[in-house]
């Protein structure tokens, strides 16, 4: 009976507890509307920024080679999430890592992006990965 009691317990507990998709992959709005006054992730924001540069080869970000890392100058930024840690300010000039780019993107574009806050290994910095992208320039 013991077992039954506890089988029906835990199989309620994995039932109503939420799942976290952290791990899937986001959908990628590139050229769609970003949906307005959406739900941002607590490590997330939604910011207009302007294309400054594409490194032309793999770049180093927090110890880790990656690709598609563009400078970007933030030009207003819409929303934070809850705990993001690095405040932005128009005008302030730093790298970004596109999860995914389209071939189109130009210096002097300018695009409204969703972008999550990631904690780099040193725990001291971080970065902004831009997971949704809208071209609106």
């Amino acid at each position: 009976m013991k077992f039954v009691v506890i089988t029906l317990f835990l199989w309620l507990v994995v039932a109503c507890s939420p799942t976290d998709n952290s791990g899937e992959p986001e959908n990628i709005f590139n050229g769609e509307d970003i949906p307005v006054g959406q739900q941002l992730g607590k490590d997330e924001i939604l910011f207009t920024l302007r294309v400054m540069q594409q490194a032309s080869e793999e770049k180093d970000v927090c110890g880790t080679a990656k690709n598609n890392v563009f400078t970007i100058e933030v030009m207003e930024v819409l929303q934070y999430g809850s705990s993001v840690r690095q405040r932005l300010t128009e005008e302030q000039q730093v790298e970004v890592v596109f999860l995914m780019t389209e071939n189109t993107l130009e210096n002097g574009m300018v695009i409204e992006a969703k972008a999550r806050e990631t904690l780099c290994a040193n725990t001291t910095s971080t970065y902004f990965t831009v997971i949704a992208h809208k071209i609106l320039d």
